[in-house]
Order: structure tokens, then sequence, then C-alpha cells
């Protein structure tokens, strides 16, 4: 796997998907790497979804509290309104490992609302 130098692709994708479905599309979900690169974020300007709610699959490598803010405040230079979640939901993990995942997503959840 090659990790992407930006979300270009990414956003190249959201634009085209929301444009050709030929209805309401409620939400669209971009995954996020675990960079605070500015140039990676720099493609979400020209993101074109309508009225679509934004998640980014941001909430992941959460040993890094600042690291974490970093890219929120990242996203937020580009998108100031935006949901969270995981870059690939819980299908990829193990059950054990769920209440964990959860947990991050409660501490992500709170970090957002206070920055």
């Amino acid at each position: 796997m090659v990790s992407p130098k930006s979300l270009r692709n990414a956003v190249d994708f959201a634009n085209e998907a929301v444009a050709r479905s030929g209805r309401k599309v409620d939400y669209v979900n971009i995954p996020v790497l675990n960079t605070v690169d500015e140039s990676y974020y720099a493609p979400l300007r020209d993101l074109k979804v309508g009225d679509s709610d934004i998640y980014f699959g941001v909430i992941h490598n959460m040993d890094s509290v600042d690291n974490f803010k970093q890219r929120l405040r990242l996203l937020k230079k580009y998108i100031p309104d935006f949901g969270i979640a995981s870059p690939c939901g819980f299908g990829r993990h193990q059950r054990e490992q769920v209440p964990g995942l959860l947990q991050d997503h409660l501490r992500a959840s709170d970090i957002l609302a206070k920055l």
C-alpha cells in the first residue's frame, strides 16, 4: 500500500461521486492520514459536495493528543464544520479492540468540541 501525498484523490473522488449520484448524498467520509503536513490537507479547498455532511476519518493514532489537535486544526482551516469518524469503521478490528476504539471516539469528540 502506498500512502497518498495529499487528499487530492479523495477530494476528486468525493466530488465526482456526489456529482454523479443523481440524488441527495447525506454524508461523505474522507479518511485522513496521521500527518500534520499542511500540503496534505490543501486539496480540501476544492471539495464541492453541496450540502452533504462531511466526516473525516481522523480517529486513529490517538497516542499523541497534540498531533490529533493539529490534524483537527488543519481540517478546520479548510472545512470549518465537520464530523469525525474512524477511517475504516470497526469492521477491520478484532472484537476485543472495540472498547478501546469506542474510548478513542469519546476522547476525540471531546477534543473536537473544545477546539
